[in-house]
């Protein structure tokens, strides 16, 4: 049996006084290292207790998908009373035991055939990437390496809230109405590509140029606009990263949801 080594830190907030509190949980077996780092709303009450316990069930349901199997794994369920590092732990040190025994599995069966077999790596994270006066946008993401050439993005991606009450929006635009947004879509990506100094970006695009899906994670608010993400691999080939732009309101207004669109005070 691996002897595992953990380490929990849990810190304020330092010299930025955000009203979020930081966790960083780390942990190993010889197979497979887990590390989660998260910024979370510090209020145990209210519309900010609200956005945390819904980022850390986001968190929770990555962690049943941690594995790579047909069937989420399910967790048992946590009955403390701590929201943050205990909560966290609890959740991460039922994945790792989970992902050991698979990795380990795994690992002996290519070591059949190779002499080396690379530990998994496993990281998530959540992070406040834009606020508005009536909004605030957390990131969920991953990052997983189970050997090859390179590792992997996922998540929950972008997760708009409301500050009044917490309320996460499912959705901030009108994806029923995708096909109107195809010159918005597919400028946006023109704009992604010329910015990283490939201008025929647009030919290596998996899907037809004239019919652009949405993105898989929804869109976000921010100050200039809606943020669109896509992930690796999902329209385009893994070199060119994960294609990103920001549609102006006045461009994308009309497609919004009601409840985005009375965030933007527009």
């Amino acid at each position: 049996m691996a002897v595992i080594y953990a380490a929990l830190m849990l810190t304020g907030c330092g010299t930025r006084n955000d009203g979020l509190r930081s966790i960083h949980y780390a942990d190993s077996t010889e197979c497979v290292r887990l590390t989660v780092d998260a910024r979370l709303p510090r209020a145990r009450k209210g519309p900010d207790a609200v956005i945390r316990d819904t980022l850390l069930a986001e968190l929770v349901r990555q962690f049943e998908n941690f594995g790579m199997r047909e069937e989420p794994h399910r967790l048992q369920p946590y009955t403390g009373k701590d929201r943050y590092g205990d909560y966290v732990s609890f959740y991460a040190g039922q994945v790792l035991t989970y992902l050991d025994s698979i990795s380990s599995e795994d690992r002996e069966e290519r070591l059949q055939y190779t002499s080396f077999a690379p530990m998994w790596e496993y990281e998530a994270s959540i992070n406040k990437v834009a606020v508005g006066g009536k909004y605030i946008v957390f990131e969920q993401s991953n990052y997983i390496y189970m050997g090859g050439a390179h590792g992997g993005v996922s998540g929950g991606g972008s997760m708009t809230f409301r500050k009044s009450d917490g309320k996460l929006l499912r959705s901030v635009i009108d994806r029923g109405e995708w096909l109107s947004m195809q010159t918005l879509l597919h400028n946006g990506l023109k704009t992604y590509f010329e910015e990283c100094g490939d201008e025929q970006g647009m030919e290596y695009l998996f899907v037809d140029a004239d019919s652009i899906p949405l993105p898989v994670w929804e869109p976000s608010l921010c100050d200039s606009g809606v943020v669109f993400v896509y992930q690796q691999y999902e329209i385009a080939p893994y070199a060119v990263g994960m294609p990103t732009f920001t549609v102006p309101y006045e461009q994308i207004i009309e497609f919004l949801t009601p409840d985005a669109l009375e965030l933007t005070d527009r």
